[in-house]
């Protein structure tokens, strides 16, 4: 068992299932990207969207992988740690939007047969500059929450 000052270090198995995972998404990613290849009858629009035919688990899937990253999982329980439990709250906030847009917003876009809210933007005013200034206004927030605000203890 390591002790405290110990430094933990890959294993010669560590690194052999750390490959073994890469070998194996490198393999499924080259399968279907032959497969899509081979098909002449696929576009994009089928590529991005799956043909519009996918069943529910991988759909929900995809929007959970999306949502959850690896900085995510380690980041979390890190600022929960230095910064305490008001972070919860954010999370309250987050499932609470995500209800919310299930029955409010996936009904008013899923049968305009639209991708993003973006393109509702430039269908709704017909205007491509209202789709523009909402894909603007988007990044600069996203930018804005990955910037964060420097905690009390931070030497800024």
């Amino acid at each position: 068992m390591a002790t405290e000052d110990e430094v933990r270090k890959f294993q010669a198995l560590d690194w052999v299932l750390f490959a073994l995972m890469l070998g194996i998404s490198a393999v499924i990613g080259i399968f279907y990207a032959v497969k899509e290849f081979l098909n002449k009858n696929s576009n994009n629009a089928d590529y991005l969207m799956g043909g519009r035919n996918m069943q529910l688990v991988p759909v929900a899937t995809s929007i959970l992988v999306s949502f959850m990253s690896a900085i995510l999982i380690i980041g979390m329980p890190a600022e929960m740690y230095t910064a305490g439990t008001l972070y919860f709250m954010y999370l309250i906030g987050m499932i609470l939007a995500i209800i919310l847009s299930a029955i409010i917003f996936v009904p008013l876009l899923y049968p305009l047969r639209l991708t993003s809210s973006f393109e509702y933007l430039q269908m709704r005013f017909n205007s491509h500059a209202a789709k523009l200034i909402g894909t603007v206004i988007m990044i600069i927030q996203q930018r804005g929450r990955e910037g964060g605000i420097p905690s009390n203890n931070s030497s800024i």
